[in-house]
């Protein structure tokens, strides 16, 4: 789950070039889209999966049109916009605080058989959040390979200004840039939300979980992020095993900040070139 949310991440801060901290507020509003679906207005779970996922598609097009388009026509600092992205997070939980309540809420569903292989015990709820995860981290990875579409989004975090002169529609690609993150964020939320229920503060510690994972594995390759997951996953679970639970994030951002102190682009970030730092 982590891979998906550090691409979905990582898509928009590479493309945008913009610390993306509405990333959290995506994920909440996703978490709680779900509950409205599913627990609320009682949809079969494919039909709230559904609109989940198209309510969280519309909520990053309008986070695109009102914040990100407007800020990036006047020319504004990345460190402008991500206070601006901070503001959505803040506005987005407080306003699900006060419709939902800070308590966590739950989404009623049959208890998940236990699958044990050895001294490991998962639920099948878990492995359907690997299993899913997986596919779409991967789906997505072979579309930005192959896609001529995808191709132009990753060219926007390279050379906006080359896009805008060959004549690419950039709305149309800053668009897909965020339905795509949007994506990335929203499967996942609905997964944790399915397992252990949501609270409208926990936007925050997803945002630091998945921004690791990204600029761990180097901000500007779409596989690394997945590395990047899986080295932050493993040192908290290692952590967890032989500190206690509240140390897990404390070393995994001790192990960030150890990589970026010998590699500042990443585990798997390439050297960038002297015009594209600038």
């Amino acid at each position: 789950m982590v891979a998906c949310l550090a691409s979905g991440f990582g898509l928009v801060a590479r493309s945008f070039r913009v610390f993306h901290v509405a990333m959290g507020a995506q994920f909440v509003f996703s978490s709680y889209a779900f509950y409205t679906a599913a627990a609320l207005l009682h949809l079969p779970p494919p039909a709230a999966v559904a609109v989940a996922v198209a309510l969280s598609v519309l909520f990053a097009l309008l986070l695109e049109v009102a914040v990100y388009r407007p800020f990036a026509a006047r020319g504004c600092a990345g460190g402008v916009t991500m206070v601006a992205s901070l503001g959505v997070l803040i506005v987005t939980e407080n306003a699900l605080a006060l419709a939902f309540g800070n308590e966590v809420k739950t989404i009623p569903h049959p208890p998940p058989e236990m699958l044990t292989w050895g001294a490991v015990r998962l639920t099948s709820l878990q492995v359907s959040q690997f299993a899913v995860c997986l596919v779409l981290f991967v789906a997505v990875g072979a579309l930005i390979a192959k896609s001529r579409w995808f191709k132009a989004c990753w060219a926007l975090g390279d050379e906006p200004g080359l896009v805008r002169t060959m004549g690419l529609p950039v709305g149309r690609i800053r668009a897909l840039v965020m339905a795509t993150g949007a994506l990335l964020v929203a499967v996942p939320a609905l997964l944790v939300s399915a397992d252990t229920g949501m609270d409208p503060h926990e936007g925050m510690r997803w945002l630091l979980v998945a921004s690791m994972a990204a600029f761990f594995g180097g901000r500007d390759r779409y596989w690394a992020w997945g590395a990047g997951a899986l080295a932050i996953g493993l040192a908290q679970a290692i952590a967890v095993w032989k500190l206690p639970a509240q140390w897990m994030d404390a070393v995994a951002f001790s192990l960030l900040l150890g990589v970026l102190a010998l590699r500042p682009n990443g585990l798997f970030g390439g050297e960038r070139r002297l015009e594209a730092a600038a």
